[in-house]
């Protein structure tokens, strides 16, 4: 009875072991998590946007990243960002949007910068059922 109980001990510890030998490498090839928006690089709201707004996506995704990734259901993912010039023009705003959730799959959406951009893709985000967050404003270490 002593040898089946110690047999029993020694695998737990043995599957144990290997289980945790393996988390990191799991863990590393886990998919990201894609977080799609398009921002004004060009265009009459490229001054706010670019000094406002896309330095804190980019900052927070860093920071995220940095700390081993988002908590999704208890595991850590990378964030993956997806990005692109919406030219200052909502209509771009709206095609690209568009793009991101539908085509691109996109797990998340990050708002556009303007409240006309915000309404017109307000819409899409309820159609496609993507969730639409803003990050927390960061501040460089």
């Amino acid at each position: 009875m002593v040898n089946v109980n110690r047999r029993v001990a020694i695998q737990k510890t043995a599957a144990t072991i290997g289980a945790l030998s393996v988390a990191p490498q799991l863990m590393a090839q886990s998919a990201p998590v894609r977080i799609g928006y398009a921002i004004s690089r060009t265009g009459p709201w490229t001054g706010g946007a670019q000094v406002s707004q896309e330095p804190n996506y980019l900052l927070w995704a860093e920071q995220q990243n940095a700390a081993g990734g988002l908590d999704v259901k208890g595991a850590k993912r990378r964030i993956e960002l997806i990005s692109s010039d919406d030219r200052s023009d909502t209509e771009t705003v709206v095609r690209t949007y568009e793009k991101l959730m539908g085509s691109d799959k996109v797990d998340l959406v990050l708002p556009p910068w303007g409240s006309n951009a915000n309404f017109a893709v307000a819409p899409l985000a309820n159609r496609f059922q993507t969730p639409s967050w803003r990050p927390p404003r960061c501040r460089a270490a």
